[in-house]
């Protein structure tokens, strides 16, 4: 029998950006996603702890996990100026990710306690920019 136990959920970022998550304190990832995130969704989303970072590109592998304390959504107008220091992308890249979805909620994700694995973890497919609900059976033994 499969563990449908749900580990968290893990998002593929380019090696730049893994680079700055580990090095700010109490980072917030941001993200587009399919549906938005309202009091009354039923994403699996909100009840989560655990989020995993996965290296796309050549290495191609989960490096790490932080733990989500917080999860918002909010216009990118809507973002208070303080939140501005702990994004993992620059004023630049935020504001280039957003172009033409300005009317559109991001995700903000606030997440604590970053580590990265000494022993990085290989999932058994591929992982799209969607990202995956991460499940034991999802990785290599």
């Amino acid at each position: 029998m499969k563990n449908d136990k749900i580990l968290g959920v893990v998002y593929a970022l380019p090696k730049s950006i893994l680079e700055r998550l580990f090095i700010i304190r109490n980072p917030i990832f941001v993200k587009y996603l399919a549906r938005e995130i309202t009091k009354r969704s039923k994403t699996k989303l909100i009840k989560l702890t655990d989020m995993y970072f996965y290296e796309s590109g050549s290495n191609k592998k989960i490096i790490g996990s932080g733990k989500i304390i917080k999860i918002e959504s909010l216009l990118i107008s809507e973002i208070p100026p303080t939140y501005y220091s702990n994004l993992i992308l620059d004023k630049k890249e935020l504001l280039n990710y957003c172009k033409n979805r300005e009317n559109k909620k991001l995700t903000l994700i606030h997440l604590t306690n970053i580590k990265r694995f000494k022993k990085v973890k290989t999932l058994k497919k591929a992982l799209t920019m969607a990202g995956l609900y991460l499940k034991l059976e999802h990785l290599k033994s």
